[in-house]
């Protein structure tokens, strides 16, 4: 309704033409005619945006428990070891309990070390976990990721895979007349929209990340045309204006990992959160602190108009060295035709962080930089890197990397390594890679290091989606000599390999099976091993059916008409069906 003078008469609210803003009255007393013209831009604005990705109506999760298993037993030397590695869990409505295992038996001695315990609970509904038990920190500003054992609060996006953080652009637009509009990003048409007369905005147009452009051409009834255009500038790093991103910590710094079950050391609390203050801007705070290391940072990440992405770092520490400083700061620019960045950060003598180890320091100052250009018929790509370090040798590297497409005959590739600082080593490799099947290729090439020239050929094939084998057999001379081979089989079961060496006149071999087990709805059943999510599919008392995960066939029902089918994607869409062809009927 337009915003105007009006009166009531008769119940009837009426509006004085003359009185709304943008409206042409032209009024025709010999012909009582009245003839009303409006701007576009005295129309309610009409907002179309893609559709979100619908992920159906979410299944409840079961109640069951699983333990994924992966041995193996190796003879090398004249010696005999036997080692595995072991995952349980339980699942309920209330959550998911994980705990992992390692083992090994060498020598007639044995070890099994626990390595990660945990019960989460996910809230997809608010994208968060929380986390009890053995966890990862997120880090942050002048922080490392920590290992702990305690209590973790986390926003996770991943419970809602549809779901797109990083800012998407919007452009706005007029029609005179009933229009169709067609989005162009980067020259590519992603759709078009019928829009009524007035202004109209397309928002959440999907991107790629990088520098691109978006266009809009509005095209009427009459066939008239108007372009609307748009430069845009997406990267992870950014988020959408008003969205959080967050992880807190507390809990015990877990030390030995993976050589000791349960050695936990001082208490430490740790908190990183990142806000999207506009589509253009990020701001990002982190603090941890222990007794005797404390330290705090600020971070920005905004785009720079016609350049790209700028990140600009801060930070301080205070432990028993004393007071140390931080700084960095990183530009980049991604684009389809070249992409280049820089990376710098400094700290000064005294600053100290959480995640070092056996009394290491931070380097002093660390640079990096790349650059990447695609070409017609592949890519190159370059990167340097300097490091000075604190008690540690000084590093600082370039390297070159490149690759051509040969057309269905395969690919060549081409990469180089030269250190500028200690022993200036150089190493390079060449390797022609053919296609010789949908899931096989060969490669042949020569590497170049320190030791000298070694010339390697391998002949390969991957394992299928569902049942099925593999192979791999590998042979170089030169500065080393080695003969290796692999032969893969994947069952409803598990997978399982078999692997032979010889190198430096030693002859080793390894045999190794992988697989899950796991019960739900009382039902005990085996398969390949388990991870993120698996459903049981049960088609009557039917044998020997076609089962297919995303339309590539994952195996055939058992002697119950029943299949395990593993490895789905948790809080996804996952289309699973049946060949109805191998029913009786």
């Amino acid at each position: 309704m337009p915003k105007a003078r009006a009166f009531t008469r008769d119940s009837t609210r009426y509006y004085l033409l003359n009185t709304i803003s943008g409206l042409k009255i032209d009024y025709s007393e010999s012909s009582q005619s009245l003839t009303l013209t409006a701007r576009a831009d005295t129309f309610g604005l009409t907002r179309l945006a893609y559709a979100q990705i619908d992920l159906g109506e979410e299944l409840a999760g079961g109640t069951g428990g699983f333990l994924n298993y992966d041995v193996s037993g190796q003879m090398a030397a004249g010696n005999t070891s036997f080692g595995g590695a072991f995952e349980a869990g339980v699942f309920t409505r209330f959550g998911v309990g994980v705990t992992s295992l390692v083992g090994q038996w060498a020598e007639g001695a044995a070890k099994l070390v626990r390595l990660d315990s945990s019960w989460t609970v996910d809230d997809p509904e608010r994208m968060q976990s929380v986390r009890l038990g053995d966890g990862i920190s997120r880090g942050g500003v002048g922080g490392t990721p920590l290992r702990f054992g305690g209590i973790q609060f986390v926003r996770n996006f991943g419970v809602q895979p549809g779901f797109v953080t990083v800012p998407l652009p919007a452009l706005r637009g007029s029609a005179a007349l009933p229009s169709v509009v067609d989005i162009y990003v980067n020259d590519v048409l992603t759709g078009s929209r019928d829009v009524q007369p007035g202004p109209f905005e397309i928002a959440e147009i999907p991107i790629v990340s990088g520098n691109g452009e978006v266009q809009l051409v509005v095209r009427d009834m009459l066939g008239r045309e108007m372009l609307y255009t748009q430069s845009y500038y997406a990267a992870p790093a950014l988020l959408r204006r008003g969205l959080h991103d967050f992880s807190y910590e507390a809990g015990f710094l877990r030390n030995s990992f993976g050589v000791a079950s349960n050695d936990y050391g001082r208490a430490i609390v740790s908190a990183t959160h990142r806000y999207g203050f506009s589509d253009g801007f990020t701001g990002e705070v982190h603090a941890e602190a222990s007794r005797d290391i404390q330290l705090a940072g600020a971070a920005a990440s905004f785009t720079v108009p016609g350049i790209g992405l700028a990140e600009a770092s801060l930070g301080g520490s205070r432990s028993y060295l004393g007071t140390g400083t931080l700084a960095g700061f990183s530009l980049e620019r991604r684009s389809p035709s070249l992409s280049l960045g820089i990376r710098a950060q400094v700290t000064s003598a005294h600053y100290m962080s959480l995640g070092l180890i056996d009394g290491g320091r931070p380097a002093a100052s660390t640079v990096q930089a790349f650059a990447g250009l695609p070409t017609a018929f592949g890519s190159l790509g370059f990167t340097y890197l300097r490091r000075n370090g604190r008690g540690e040798p000084d590093a600082e590297y370039v390297s070159g990397n490149s690759s051509f497409r040969l057309g269905r005959l395969g690919s060549l590739h081409l990469s180089g390594r030269k250190s500028l600082a200690g022993r200036k080593d150089l190493a390079a490799e060449l390797f022609l890679v053919i296609r010789t099947g949908r899931q096989s290729s060969t490669t042949t090439g020569v590497v170049l290091d320190r030791g000298g020239l070694t010339y390697r050929t391998a002949a390969q094939r991957g394992l299928p989606v569902g049942n099925g084998f593999g192979y791999r057999f590998a042979a170089s001379s030169g500065a080393v000599d080695r003969l290796e081979g692999k032969l893969s089989l994947q069952s409803a079961f598990g997978t399982h390999e078999a692997k032979f060496s010889r190198s430096d006149g030693q002859t080793g071999l390894r045999l190794s099976t992988a697989g899950g087990i796991g019960t739900i709805g009382g039902k005990l059943f085996a398969s390949r091993p388990l991870s993120e999510s698996f459903a049981t599919v049960k088609v009557g008392d039917f044998a020997n059916v076609r089962v297919y995960a995303d339309n590539q066939l994952v195996g055939r029902t058992g002697r119950d008409g029943t299949l395990v089918v593993p490895r789905l994607r948790a809080f996804d869409r996952n289309e699973l069906r049946i060949e109805p062809a191998d029913l009786p009927w």
